[in-house]
């Protein structure tokens, strides 16, 4: 899950049970910043005009089970940092050990071990990705480990119990039914959903041109929201609105700017 109610947490939970005889197990948990932007080519609503190293790695550490990798864009300097908390559990006879090392990509846990029958491997991986807040003290790193040692403190079980209240209140007010058409009625909800995952909610982001469906048009912000999202926003989600309204009104001066440029 990607938390609501903690917007820079993230957490997984799997569990592996030997139904029968002695196998081994070997789970292994990354934090890989060797990924790429989809290339766009000559269409904007594919993807991103990035270059091959958009985020430099300034620095990396494995910890007992964990480790954090921090970022910097290459022309903004903005951080980002991402710090992975692991907690494993293991019942019935288990011979399991855990490491963690630093790997090309970036950080990995290995889980490995052999498990008896009805015996069950339980991994829980607690993240927290941080950005630069002016109005938050500390850094980046600093406020990532804070934040994923606290979602690995509250547990996985706690941290759904709080995705399924807040995602309870969003369908109270924003669900629209429909009788006699399935398919229509799953995609009118994935809608309502994409916009309200994909809206800003701090006043000073905006709502990404393609949500949650790509890395297409590098993730600009376009006059769409105020004619076909902020309906929406308006009826079910007023703070959003708000919100949205907020992060246009901050930007409107260098609008201006941009369209005397055009």
């Amino acid at each position: 899950l990607v938390s609501f109610a903690r917007p820079e947490v993230a957490a997984l939970q799997l569990t592996i049970r030997a139904v029968e005889g002695h196998p081994f197990v070997r789970v292994r948990s990354y934090l890989d910043h060797a990924v790429r932007n989809q290339a766009s080519g000559e269409d904007p609503r594919v993807g991103a005009h990035l270059g091959a190293e958009p985020l430099a790695v300034v620095d990396q550490q494995a910890t007992e089970l964990g480790g954090h990798v921090v970022q910097r864009t290459a022309n903004t300097g903005l951080e980002l940092a991402c710090v992975a908390e692991h907690q494993v559990t293991v019942t019935g006879a288990t011979d399991v050990a855990s490491s963690a090392a630093l790997a090309p990509a970036g950080v990995v846990v290995d889980i490995a071990g052999v498990i008896g029958t009805g015996a069950c491997l339980r991994l829980e991986k607690h993240l927290a990705y941080v950005t630069p807040a002016p109005e938050t003290p500390g850094s980046p790193l600093e406020r990532a480990r804070a934040l994923a040692a606290e979602a690995r403190d509250t547990g996985f079980g706690i941290l759904a119990e709080e995705q399924r209240a807040v995602l309870d209140a969003f369908w109270a007010v924003a669900d629209v039914r429909l009788d006699g058409d399935a398919a229509l009625q799953q995609g009118i909800r994935f809608n309502a959903f994409s916009v309200w995952a994909s809206a800003g909610r701090d006043g000073r982001t905006g709502l990404a041109a393609k949500g949650l469906t790509g890395e297409g048009y590098d993730g600009h912000h376009f006059w769409d929201t105020e004619v076909f999202v902020l309906p929406f926003l308006r009826y079910t989600q007023p703070e959003l609105a708000r919100a949205l309204l907020a992060y246009r009104y901050r930007t409107l001066n260098a609008a201006r700017v941009r369209a005397v440029e055009m």
